[in-house]
């Protein structure tokens, strides 16, 4: 009876909690890869120390993106301040997901995945800082002048703690 109990269970709660994780086509992953190609130029208030500067710094922002592997991977270097990082996105047909994977010239890393959501891109990721603490993020992207404008606002924690949220505004200035 409790193996029967535990199966009826899983059985309602595994569907439910896959409807709660946000789906994407290949199509999807196109056209938000689409967005995003090409050169960038923004700027930013730093709301941590990090390996790009301290907590405070207006930093100039510099993004360059392209597709790789035959259209299905998005490789994207990003430098502010003092450091860098690399933002790498793919599709998993499996999962139906655009996977997200982020590391910094600082170690830090992170991973999660692209969505719409209510209309926007979000971006939701889980990590790590070098020394091991958990940080996670949501940033959701805001589109303006057909597309040439990009205003990422996000929020997150680092070791559990909320941390200041910020926002950081591209222009694009070479589009692939």
């Amino acid at each position: 009876m409790k193996l029967l109990s535990l199966f009826l269970l899983s059985a309602l709660v595994v569907p439910i909690s896959t409807c709660f994780s946000q789906q994407s086509s290949h199509e999807d992953f196109q056209e938000f890869c689409k967005s995003v190609e090409g050169r960038w130029i923004g700027s930013t208030t730093l709301v941590q120390d990090s390996p790009f500067g301290k907590k405070g710094d207006r930093v100039t922002t510099h993004f360059s993106s392209y597709m790789a592997a035959d259209g299905h991977m998005l490789i994207g270097t990003y430098q502010a301040g003092e450091g860098t990082a690399t933002w790498i996105l793919s599709y998993h047909p499996g999962a139906k997901q655009i996977n997200v994977h982020l590391t910094n010239s600082g170690g830090n890393y992170a991973e999660g995945t692209i969505a719409k959501e209510n209309g926007k891109w979000t971006e939701r990721t889980k990590g790590a800082r070098p020394d091991g603490s958990p940080t996670t993020a949501v940033q959701v992207l805001t589109t303006t002048d057909d597309g040439e404008t990009h205003t990422w606002k996000g929020s997150g924690t680092v070791d559990g703690k909320a941390i200041d949220d910020w926002a950081t505004v591209w222009k694009r200035v070479y589009k692939q």
